[in-house]
């Protein structure tokens, strides 16, 4: 593969526009997840906004313990450090932030309705496009670092995705029957995402609720989830300010959601 067609630091850094996103970066050509790589970098004290990034993970993970699948060097697949004042620092919410800024940006770039589904993916007519997964360490009761993996599928062709989630996945390329240009994509991504972070870092979530709502795929939707260890159904009525979900129940009653595994019926 020709250097030119990875994702190496040099290439990366020639076109950031951030003051901290992906100024240090560690580039992999291959590890079992990002995530993982750059939990263990933060545990030794590296800098907020370094970025763990690889052109193919052999066991990228999602919510639930989900695997996240992506073909060598077609794709976005990285994590990033983030340590947030205790204040905002707040999992869910900088989750549906992070997902509210790579929905704009894809949004702007391909000229696509890109909508994000509750808690972390990012979609188009159901499809899904991205899945972020953050995960957070504390210690002594206060929190050190959150590492925030996002993977966006980019360049995967319709018949590179396993059968079992052909119906149900999406690519920039599948999205707009063209192939796009990783790095200028990646740039401004983390542009969006700096700047949404540095809202987040000084009001919290409150700034994105309108704008996340109206992103919203499954609003006003019936969907199905899991409760109490049964599956119930309800109608989803809003996004609440903690970044929970707010459904109302076949009986009435309302049911805030904030991790639970949620399906469009």
């Amino acid at each position: 593969m020709d250097s030119e067609n990875r994702l190496l630091p040099r290439l990366i850094q020639a076109r950031l526009e951030t003051a901290c996103l992906g100024r240090r970066i560690y580039y992999l050509p291959e590890t079992d997840s990002t995530n993982r790589v750059a939990a263990e970098l933060a545990g030794h004290g590296e800098l907020e906004g370094t970025m763990v990034i690889t052109d193919f993970q052999r066991r990228g993970r999602g919510r639930l313990n989900r695997t996240w699948q992506s073909p060598p060097f077609e794709n976005l697949l990285f994590s990033i450090i983030l340590r947030p004042e205790d204040k905002v620092a707040n999992v869910l919410t900088l989750t549906l932030v992070f997902s509210l800024a790579v929905s704009r940006t894809l949004s702007a770039v391909l000229g696509k309705d890109i909508n994000v589904k509750w808690p972390n993916d990012v979609v188009c007519d159901g499809r899904k496009l991205c899945g972020i997964l953050a995960e957070s360490t504390v210690r002594a009761g206060r929190l050190e670092s959150l590492v925030v993996g996002i993977g966006i599928n980019i360049n995967t062709r319709a018949q590179q995705f396993e059968p079992a989630i052909r119906a149900t996945a999406a690519s920039c390329r599948t999205l707009t029957g063209r192939s796009w240009d990783r790095l200028d994509l990646l740039g401004r991504i983390l542009t969006e995402l700096e700047n949404s972070y540095t809202v987040f870092q000084a009001d919290g979530f409150a700034p994105f609720i309108k704008a996340y709502r109206e992103r919203l795929a499954i609003l006003r939707k019936p969907v199905s989830f899991e409760l109490k260890g049964q599956v119930t159904t309800g109608l989803v009525e809003d996004i609440n300010p903690d970044g929970s979900l707010a459904v109302i129940l076949p009986s009435g009653d309302r049911r805030d959601l904030f991790g639970e595994e949620v399906s469009l019926l």
